[in-house]
């Protein structure tokens, strides 16, 4: 399976004709601005425009002010911290109240460059507030190239690894009797995984790796497979299985089966994969209150050259969220 996908020249076709509220994030990513540049801005009654103001502040300042322009007074730059997970909650949370009045019932979310911690709070905080009758539509522009012009074995996202936490909002149901399964979605950061590997210390460790037909690209399984080859050979006792990167509730499907095999483990996932895929992981956990999602801060990004986009948007929506 995997969710459709349009020319992001046609993307307003697929779209409500009304969107009551936009929310993206803005980012030093080329890519944090190419859904939003498609949209019908008239069609926009509000836009949240979530940008990090602690670190990287320079390079994402522009991304921020380029996105607030498209929609004018109805675009509201949040300042958020890729530090401080507290700050993502409370910030979009006071947003998401101060429209209670505006009764939106359409929302359209770039999930694009968001962070895999950010994108979690933000699914979770939706949860808190979306109403039975609301519409949640996800956006994803996949990229043509990741760690622009280098070859395969020079590839970097992020290089250092910062605190190692449980994602808020997903502290899971963690009994201390119980043994660990860690499952990690391996993407195109192998320090990170091992950081996370090393700090959980799993009894069980579950390792996967999109599947050649719902991937991104050709291009990108090979990269992902080299990855995930090279943190496989690293460890003596290692499941593998295979998820969607392209389809959320395929990749639901799949690591929900894989924190199914070990039933009497405390579960642990790091999503580290597509957004979409991160997507699936958060409706695993919202379906499996027992399971904990985890995440790797980075110390340095890959600016220059992290990813080019392409020409393409994937689409899906969100089922009900059940926020307990």
């Amino acid at each position: 399976m995997t969710s459709p996908k349009v020319s992001l020249s046609m993307l307003t076709t697929v779209l409500p004709q009304h969107i009551d509220v936009f929310i993206c994030s803005a980012s030093f990513e080329g890519r944090s601005t190419v859904v939003a540049k498609k949209l019908d801005h008239g069609h926009v009654d509000r836009a949240i425009i979530c940008a990090n103001q602690v670190n990287f502040t320079a390079l994402i300042n522009s991304r921020a002010n380029e996105l607030q322009q498209m929609f004018g007074n109805r675009g509201n730059i949040v300042e958020i911290s890729m530090d401080n997970p507290l700050i993502i909650a409370d910030r979009f949370q006071h947003e998401l109240r101060n429209m209670i009045n505006h009764s939106p019932a359409t929302y359209v979310i770039d999930i694009t460059s968001f962070t895999h911690e950010a994108l979690l709070i933000v699914l979770r905080v939706l949860a808190v507030h979306r109403k039975p009758t609301d519409r949640i539509t996800c956006l994803y522009n996949g990229a043509s190239e990741y760690s622009v012009g280098l070859p395969a074995e020079e590839k970097w996202l992020t290089k250092g690894v910062g605190e190692i936490r449980s994602v808020l909002g997903y502290s899971g149901q963690i009994i201390p009797t119980q043994k660990t399964h860690l499952i990690v979605l391996v993407g195109f950061e192998t320090e990170r995984a091992e950081r996370i590997i090393a700090a959980y210390e799993p009894n069980e460790l579950s390792l996967g790796y999109g599947s050649l037909l719902e991937s991104i690209s050709p291009p990108l399984h090979d990269l992902n497979r080299k990855f995930h080859k090279k943190l496989r050979e690293k460890y003596r006792k290692v499941s593998e299985f295979t998820f969607s990167c392209e389809d959320a509730f395929a990749a639901k499907a799949a690591v929900l089966k894989q924190a199914n095999a070990r039933p009497d483990f405390n579960v642990f996932i790091a999503p580290m994969n597509t957004k979409i895929s991160t997507v699936g992981v958060a409706l695993a956990a919202f379906d499996n209150q027992a399971i904990q999602l985890c995440y790797a801060s980075a110390e340095r990004y890959n600016f220059e050259a992290y990813s080019t986009p392409s020409d393409d948007c994937y689409f899906f929506d969100l089922p009900p969220l059940t926020a307990s």
